[in-house]
């Protein structure tokens, strides 16, 4: 099938696999996997073996439905240690007729590479934002074909930590995956929200089993991520504290009542609780989740009109949206994606990988890059010998 592409993304609560293609701007997905919870190292990364174990039972169940194919792999990796670089790159335009070519695309994020790079962290994609030509005329979209003797690109360079990158790394080489896009988990779902006109600035929030990711983006850019350990698990076992009852027990009323406290009508459970008693304990599950949002709110000193953005399994429970709205003082809305064949809340981060492969120059400047890594490797001490 053309252009179609596999996403594997490294989730503690499960790893996530969804092969799909954009098409006119739209994603269609032709499979969608999840994988059972996986064990932490004592880095805090997700154990290889398991992971390894896990990823290969996936990809063969993956290659037994619908086409038999995955296509080209794209790896989505935990924000560990994000930081998004603003810098911009100078070419001239080496086509003979002096249009804009995907190479001159190239020359120019390499040059922003180059000067953004630290001790330590990996740059993973950049993020390109604006493309002036000679005129310095400005273009939001990349301008191919565009006459012009000059390309500058700005672009927000996304790097994570080495150390990460090079663990889940690993384990795709390991199983002969060799991912021709590597993402921040969160890029994903920035750029399918950003294509289904959300607003410029807000805060995302990503309320998963296991784990949480929050995120910050400013003019449709990501500009923050961090992985919180706080998620529906431990909001599980703390309510479960406060009402004395099983976290089995503690998750179907989070299914059937949420935040729910005024029925209009006297009503109470088989344990003899009121809507109103199991809001409030669920509340105080929700509490450490509640201040890490207000915190970060506080250090990015952002207005009372920017959203929070909730997406995620955490989207499911009743009126959590309210309930943060008022706390936080400020709009909160859910993002729900609505694609045939992954409509499960787990997979926004790759719905939104898969709308990045369409791009013009993404598989373009993936393979140069990986041309590049080859190049010094084989330079390199380890590649000599």
């Amino acid at each position: 099938m053309q252009n179609l592409v596999t996403v594997i993304e490294f989730a503690s609560s499960g790893i996530r696999l969804v092969s799909g293609y954009s098409f006119h701007g739209k994603v269609y997905v032709t499979s969608s996997l999840e994988g059972e919870p996986l064990p932490l190292d004592n880095k805090g990364f997700i154990d290889k073996k398991e992971a390894e174990q896990s990823l290969a039972i996936l990809i063969n169940t993956a290659k037994n439905q619908g086409t038999k194919e995955t296509g080209a792999f794209i790896a989505l990796l935990p924000p560990v240690d994000f930081k998004s670089v603003e810098e911009e790159g100078h070419s001239t335009t080496i086509d003979t007729s002096s249009r804009i070519t995907q190479t001159d695309f190239i020359n120019c994020i390499n040059i922003i590479n180059k000067e953004v790079k630290e001790e330590g962290k990996q740059i993973i994609y950049d993020d390109p934002y604006l493309f002036l030509d000679d005129s310095k005329m400005t273009y939001t979209q990349f301008p191919i074909g565009k006459a012009s003797d000059q390309l500058t690109v700005r672009a927000d360079a996304q790097m994570i930590s080495k150390d990460s990158f090079d663990h889940y790394m690993s384990i795709l080489k390991d199983l002969q995956c060799s991912p021709y896009i590597v993402l921040c988990s969160t890029m994903g779902a920035v750029s399918f929200m950003k294509a289904s006109n959300c607003p410029d600035d807000f805060i995302s929030l990503d309320l998963e089993k296991d784990f949480s990711y929050l995120s910050f983006v400013r003019e449709k850019r990501l500009k923050d991520s961090f992985v919180l350990s706080y998620s529906l698990n431990s909001l599980v076992s703390k309510a479960s504290q406060v009402l004395s009852l099983k976290e089995d027990r503690i998750r179907e009323l989070i299914t059937t009542y949420g935040l729910d406290a005024n029925p209009g009508f006297e009503f109470k459970t088989s344990e003899g609780l009121t809507l109103e008693r199991i809001s409030g304990a669920l509340k105080e599950g929700l509490s450490d989740i509640r201040d890490s949002l207000s915190e970060y709110i506080r250090k990015l000193e952002l207005n009372d009109t920017v959203p929070l953005v909730i997406y995620g399994p955490g989207g499911d429970i009743l009126h959590l949206d309210k309930y943060l709205s008022y706390e936080l003082k400020r709009p909160v809305l859910y993002f729900n994606s609505k694609v045939i064949g992954a409509r499960s809340k787990t997979f926004l981060n790759c719905l939104g990988a898969i709308r990045i492969s369409s791009l013009p120059y993404s598989g373009e400047v993936a393979l140069a890059r990986k041309k590049i890594e080859n190049e010094q490797m084989r330079n390199s001490h380890i590649g000599r010998n």
